[in-house]
């Protein structure tokens, strides 16, 4: 799916540019007003004073810009496949990698151009590719597996790093507890827990672990792990012991929950994802909120941004920096900091990206708003710079595709990812006839409006793609001429099919006509808005 206004940037890029900012916050604590950062080749040369008459490359004056966000834990390969569901079952390799390199794109899009892969081994192909710049996506750290078996002994654990580290991983994951929905109890032993991080300390490679209970969390710290991830069953004393030991503490409490509720009829069924799991994840909300509240009253405490994000939460990631300050209370410059330079630190790459200033990559973005006031802005990212390459607001490129001969009248048309597989498919409108779907297949468009439930045959003037329920598919709305029933009809984007929802959300108006569509979160809350144009009375904002 294509960002608006996106582009890959092309392989010769000027060496020097310029980027005028109207705020710019350098994510060490710092704020300043209407700077111009240089740039040369990939790094930051100079961050000075503006002077408004001065030519620059880019124009970012009535925007903050800040350094690329950063994501220390993600599963950039989890995916809804083809039958909506996460199970996955049946795809390829090659599909799954693509549905990676999708993951990959909205991630960056969402200005992060940072992520930590707590992962897979079809990471370490997406990683190459990143490298290469061979597809758009943040730089992207991962584990290249992770090690959950309570069978090894000590010395075949160590094995088992020295095996990973060899593969190419950038950090040793293990679990040290059950998930959240089996009670997060602890699950390798105090030695396991140790041989495993001071083999990856042997290596000079960083260790995470996975752990709920205060006993493994005590384990991990105690044998100088660099990072716990979760910690939800944490007191006083865990905390503290980590802020002794340095231990980096990545809670996740704005995103993960509330993104597997949100899906649960995707997730319900498969393996612990049951209603047992689901209700244990549903009263930790509460519980991992006031555990977080309680890590921001320890001093020296290292919390770093994590979101756990699985299907339908990539793209999604700076919810939980806006979690964190707008429900937990935490003020927002910590916020940034913890997204930024605080956990390129924890990665290991704080000598090259997370703060703005001369000397180091040029990773940065600009939002539409002011963070420090309004923390949602982090949601309305308008520019992305990796590396000094623009992937966002860059100069379209266009190049032919395919030519298409659909018999009868068109009216409208409209392009989306619908099935998220990377390749924009095509809604068209027709006059009277069925309307089609056009799946982009790579060598082929082939029509699947029917099967799909969309190939309404009234007179469609209007169409448009949107994600308005945010569960990381785009659904369909259409507006009809006058007669036959209502004159907008909501497809939502369930999958394997489309299921109309237009009376469900009240949209259910049966006069006027349709001239055009638009979404757009006018006010800022994180939802898209609906403006519809009528040709023959006033116009409507939903």
């Amino acid at each position: 799916m294509m960002l608006a206004g996106a582009a890959v940037p092309a392989a010769a890029q000027a060496p020097t540019v310029s980027i005028r900012a109207g705020r710019l916050i350098d994510g060490a604590g710092t704020v300043r007003r209407n700077v111009i950062v240089t740039i040369r080749d990939s790094r930051i040369v100079s961050i000075g004073g503006a002077d408004r008459s001065a030519r620059v490359t880019w124009d970012l004056s009535h925007l903050t810009v800040l350094p690329g966000l950063i994501d220390t834990h993600v599963h950039i390969g989890s995916h809804f496949g083809r039958d909506g569901r996460a199970s996955n079952q049946g795809e390829t390799p090659a599909q799954r990698l693509r549905a990676a390199v999708d993951n990959a794109y909205q991630t960056l899009g969402a200005g992060f151009t940072t992520v930590q892969s707590l992962g897979a081994p079809m990471d370490l192909e997406l990683r190459t590719m990143l490298q290469r710049d061979a597809v758009p996506g943040p730089r992207l750290l991962t584990s290249a597996g992770q090690l959950s078996d309570t069978s090894r002994t000590p010395e075949e654990i160590r094995v088992w790093v020295r095996d990973v580290i060899a593969r190419g991983a950038d950090v040793v994951k293990l679990f040290a507890s059950k998930s959240i929905r089996e009670g997060g109890g602890q699950t390798l032993n105090d030695a396991q827990i140790a041989a495993a991080c001071d083999e990856a300390r042997r290596a000079g490679v960083r260790s995470w672990v996975h752990a709920h209970a205060p006993t493994a969390v005590r384990a991990a710290a105690n044998a100088g792990c660099t990072a716990v991830t979760h910690g939800s069953q944490v007191t006083r004393e865990e905390l503290a012991l980590m802020a002794a030991k340095g231990t980096y503490f990545e809670p996740n409490i704005g995103l993960v929950s509330q993104n597997y509720i949100e899906n649960k009829d995707r997730y319900l069924g498969i393996g612990n994802y049951d209603e047992a799991g689901f209700r244990f994840m549903e009263e930790g909300i509460p519980r991992k909120l006031a555990m977080f509240r309680l890590a921001m009253q320890q001093p020296r405490l290292r919390v770093i941004m994590g979101t756990d994000a699985t299907a339908g939460a990539h793209g999604q990631n700076a919810r939980e920096t806006i979690y964190r300050v707008q429900v937990a209370g935490q003020r927002t410059s910590d916020a940034i900091v913890q997204t930024t330079a605080l956990a390129a630190q924890a990665l290991g790459i704080a000598d090259s990206i997370g703060t703005l200033r001369p000397g180091m990559v040029a990773d940065l973005i600009a939002v539409d708003g002011n963070p420090m006031e309004d923390i949602t802005a982090l949601r309305r990212v308008r520019f992305v710079m990796k590396a000094g390459k623009v992937y966002r607001n860059a100069p379209p490129q266009f190049e032919p595709a395919r030519a298409l001969a659909p018999a009868g009248v068109t009216l409208t048309n409209a392009l989306a990812d619908y099935d998220r597989d990377g390749d924009a498919d095509l809604f068209v409108g027709f006059n009277g006839l069925p309307n089609q779907l056009y799946r982009n297949d790579g060598d082929a468009m082939v029509e699947v409006g029917a099967t799909l439930g969309i190939a309404d045959a009234r007179p469609t003037r209007a169409a448009a793609w949107a994600d308005y329920d945010l569960d990381g598919d785009p659904d369909l709305l259409v507006g009809f001429a006058p007669a036959g029933g209502p004159i907008l009809r909501l497809y939502r984007n369930d999958g394997a099919r489309f299921s109309d929802v237009t009376l469900d959300v009240g949209l259910g108006r049966d006069s006027a006509a349709v001239r055009q569509l638009s979404f757009v979160d006018h006010d800022g809350d994180g939802d898209l808005d609906l403006f519809v144009a009528w040709r023959d009375r006033p116009n409507s904002l939903y």
